[in-house]
């Protein structure tokens, strides 16, 4: 999406930026546990590490856990396993409940923050919500996307080893407390939402098809 990156003069060409495509997986749905947690209490804090950092969470949960509740803030946790994290207690307090797989579109719009690994599927995905976020990452690609949406002003950006229960708290409380990150990604949904990038790409091939 341009919101993120506008084309370069150093690009091949052609090049067509087609806009956001956000990805649904399809016949999954969020877990009937899960649905009821969101539709009733305050907004909760979404924590999840996407599929490139999942399986070196390292104590991830465990700090995030302890910095929703200096916050008092419900907390969904989305492992990427249906094993619970080994950093997580056995029993969660009741304002918090933790999850293998939700699909992202269906659970971000109910929060109050997203806090992630930075890949780009969980920044647009939060984006495309109108969430604030925070961007904690760990390595590939990682560092560039939460640089740029952080410029973009929809969000914090941290390192994996910045990450602590108390950096957490007090990053997490600017996102919701500042209403500038909510305005900010509030605008970002409205563009990403007149973007369409999956009709783009269509037209663009079916035209590059055409001239073969």
């Amino acid at each position: 999406s341009p919101l993120l990156g506008t084309p370069q003069p150093d690009w091949p060409q052609p090049v067509t930026q087609t806009g956001m495509i956000l990805y649904r997986q399809p016949n999954v749905s969020v877990p009937e546990g899960l649905s009821d947690f969101l539709k009733h209490g305050e907004p909760p804090l979404v924590f999840t590490l996407g599929s490139s950092s999942a399986k070196d969470a390292q104590r991830f949960f465990s700090k995030s856990l302890t910095s929703a509740e200096k916050l008092a803030r419900r907390a969904v946790f989305l492992t990427g396993s249906t094993q619970r994290p080994a950093d997580l207690p056995e029993m969660l307090p009741e304002w918090a409940t933790w999850h293998a797989y939700a699909p992202y579109p269906d659970v971000f719009p109910y929060a109050a923050a997203v806090i992630h690994g930075g890949g780009m599927g969980s920044i647009m995905a939060a984006l495309a919500a109108g969430v604030p976020q925070l961007a904690v990452t760990y390595a590939h690609d990682q560092h560039d996307n939460a640089r740029r949406m952080q410029a973009a002003g929809a969000g914090i950006a941290l390192r994996r080893n910045q990450y602590s229960p108390r950096r957490a708290a007090h990053s997490i409380a600017a996102l919701i407390n500042d209403p500038s990150y909510a305005a900010k990604a509030g605008n970002a949904q409205e563009l990403l939402e007149n973007e369409s990038g999956v009709e783009v790409a269509c037209d663009h091939i079916e035209t590059q098809l055409r001239n073969v």
